[in-house]
């Protein structure tokens, strides 16, 4: 049993050295989008929507609110607004709910500002909008079901006074997802009519003295609360519209999307709908982007994103959808020695797919510095462009790992890294976030309509484990001039890396040395050479933690004996009971790529490792038979010839384990 455990260990061993070389991350389900909105538990974004329904033919406006945000609202302005002086509508409400808050209410409805109280002379420069009459009519919740209500305010020294306000159909008495025909009448003068359906209301406002300064019109859909809990959400529609009367529509939301030779707005989709997170975006002139950031600052990120067929991009413009975040700073922050200057240093690291002018979809992945901290100028320190074929209408999973000392991208199964040379440290704005956005210059256009679905994360909860040292634990033969170091998961807190957190003693007193670390590596260098054939105990002490504080489990120690004062390396135990002699040079050979390529290497030194510990009976039992010897040095001829050819060692070296397992295995059926 106890040869079978030594065999299977290392056959396990090979078979990761291998075939997996990339680093693993353990993931978790961070959201699958399976609710009706967007959680604010988990997100800082809420829902935003103004578009045309293509198949309605109607406008949509949708918004609700987080708790950072109390009030929230969501306008579509009128083109030429001081011409307007009446506007009519028909408003469907879909849905309203209401926040927790002080104040609440969730209302759809007209707004405008339609002429000014002061004259010239009174205006004053610092509340140059002071004067500005504004009147609106609205219908939605505010605690006690749907209700149409109007009011007329002033605004002075900066805020809006109310000069009236009235019901015009009192609570519970509308009915969701029915249309209503509402309607806002200015006189020219101080005079304002309200009416919805065939009930009417009137106002008269303060003296006019001139028309408003920024006379702007608009629909409006808003949620609002003082200290609420971000569950306010109101879903509205909007249609038939006209203005000054006109006998002729001004809009049926006919033609898609926004219409903007009468809107000043183009549309804009933040929002769940059947389980995926829509984020389109549209942009005419310049660049417009859409991000939704999450609550935690994981090290790994994935997300499956999806471009619709239906986006559009003109020449010289550019759509993406890309996962993104910020993972280190590389000059400032906590352990550096230098505070922040903003963004000045940070590392942000991008995994997207782009569309351009021509339908044309790849995916992309890059690592830019920023040299300034406004953000104004950056260099690149990475680009990648994948090569798996990206289509319309397809989910792709696009993943960021942050290792500390790597990123590492991929693109459904296709992956690409970036090293990293520079110092690590905590970056400024820790965050990761999905973004959709169309970069559009003056006369440039575009609309990406992008899915986002199945976020997944790491565990950000978990421990800073080790994952190698150096020399490995139980080495021999280690240089006297050796320096100690061990690699852990995640990028080291600078700061926690201590000559009382890093440890090395010679079996009776703790040495003398230096620390240093660099992104996810700690080093201790002796103050001296250390002693001929002793052994040595590294200790790291969990008060070593990473950027995110989180500390290793316990102690970790792991020992190691330097070399005699003559030299030498340690036998390669089967090999020299094959051969007889740990100088034969089929020895020496498999001890040359021992140290020159195995050693070089996380997974080699692993194996290693655990080649000294399991090999030993083996070649024990080896060395008993000169039949094993002989089938040993026959299954070791492929291994020593393919040290000459690389791409084919690691292949060999498992079958020469499988051929001495099988021929062992024969030996003892043979005896039984």
């Amino acid at each position: 049993m106890r040869f079978k455990y030594y065999m299977s260990a290392l056959l396990i061993m090979v078979f990761l050295f291998i075939f997996l070389p990339d680093v693993w991350a353990g993931k978790t389900l961070y959201d699958d989008f399976s609710g009706a909105l967007i959680d604010n538990n988990k997100w800082s974004g809420s829902e935003a929507v103004l578009e045309v329904d293509p198949v309605r033919e109607k406008l949509i406006s949708k918004i609700s609110n987080t708790p950072n945000d109390g009030t929230k609202a969501l306008t579509i302005l009128f083109q030429n607004p001081g011409s307007i002086n009446a506007v009519e509508c028909e408003l469907t409400v879909i849905e309203a709910n209401l926040d927790t808050g002080y104040g609440t209410n969730s209302m759809a409805g007209i707004e405008g500002y339609f002429y000014n109280t002061l004259s010239s002379e009174e205006a004053s420069e610092d509340t140059p909008n002071n004067g500005n009459v504004a009147a609106a009519i609205y219908i939605g919740d505010r605690g006690n079901g749907l209700e149409a209500f109007w009011t007329v305010k002033e605004m002075v020294n900066g805020s809006l006074e109310e000069k009236g306000a009235g019901t015009l159909i009192s609570p519970e008495t509308l009915e969701y997802e029915t249309g209503y025909i509402v309607k806002i009448i200015y006189d020219g003068d101080n005079g304002f009519e309200f009416i919805v359906d065939e009930i009417t209301d009137s106002f008269t406002g303060p003296d006019r003295q001139r028309d408003a300064l920024d006379p702007l019109k608009y629909f409006i859909t808003a949620v609002n609360a003082s200290g609420g809990s971000g569950k306010g959400y109101i879903s509205v529609l909007f249609d038939k519209v006209y203005i000054n009367e006109g006998s002729s529509a001004y809009d049926n939301f006919e033609v898609m999307p926004i219409d903007q030779t009468k809107w000043q707005n183009i549309e804009g989709v933040l929002e769940i709908d059947d389980g995926r997170l829509c984020m389109n975006v549209q942009a005419s002139g310049y660049t417009i982007a859409a991000e939704n950031r999450l609550k935690e600052s994981p090290d790994y990120l994935e997300a499956k994103v999806n471009i619709k067929s239906s986006s559009w991009i003109s020449e010289e413009a550019m759509g993406r959808a890309r996962i993104v975040g910020w993972y280190y700073n590389e000059s400032h922050g906590p352990g550096s020695g230098y505070y922040y200057d903003q963004y000045l240093g940070n590392v942000l690291a991008r995994n997207w797919i782009v569309l351009d002018h021509n339908d044309n979809l790849k995916a992309v992945a890059s690592v830019t510095r920023f040299t300034k901290s406004d953000l104004s100028s950056y260099s690149e320190l990475f680009h990648k462009e994948f090569t798996t074929p990206i289509k319309f209408n397809t989910d792709y999973a696009l993943s960021i790992e942050f290792t500390g000392s790597s990123l590492i991208f991929k693109c459904n199964d296709e992956s690409a890294s970036y090293q990293i040379t520079t110092n690590v440290y905590d970056p400024y704005d820790k965050s990761r976030w999905l973004e959709s956005r169309v970069d559009a210059d003056s006369g440039k256009s575009g609309y990406i309509k992008v899915n986002f679905d199945d976020v997944y994360t790491g565990d950000s909860e978990g421990e800073t484990d080790i994952t190698s040292t150096e020399p490995i634990n139980n080495a021999v033969d280690v240089p006297v001039d050796a320096s100690i170091s061990a690699t852990f998961l995640r990028a080291l807190d600078h700061t926690t890396i201590t000559t009382d957190t890093f440890l090395v003693n010679d079996g009776t007193i703790n040495i003398e040395g230096t620390v240093s670390s660099i992104g996810n590596t700690a080093t201790f260098k002796p103050s001296s050479t250390l002693n001929y054939n002793t052994k040595y105990t590294a200790t790291i002490t969990e008060g070593v933690k990473d950027l995110g504080g989180n500390p290793i489990q316990g102690d970790y120690t792991w020992s190691f004996t330097t070399e005699s004062e003559s030299g030498g390396n340690s036998d390669c135990f089967i090999a020299t009971a094959a051969y007889g002699s740990p100088m034969e040079k089929h020895v020496v050979t498999l001890k040359e790529f021992r140290d020159n390529v195995l050693l070089k290497n996380s997974m080699g030194k692993i194996l290693v490792n655990l080649y000294y510990k399991f090999s030993p009976p083996i070649a024990d039992y080896i060395g008993r038979s000169k039949t094993l010897r002989a089938a040993a040095r026959f299954s070791l001829v492929p291994l020593v010839y393919g040290v000459k050819y690389p791409k084919i060692l690691a292949s060999m070296f498992l079958f020469m384990i499988f051929g001495i397992a099988l021929i062992i295995s024969a030996r003892r059926l043979n005896r039984i």
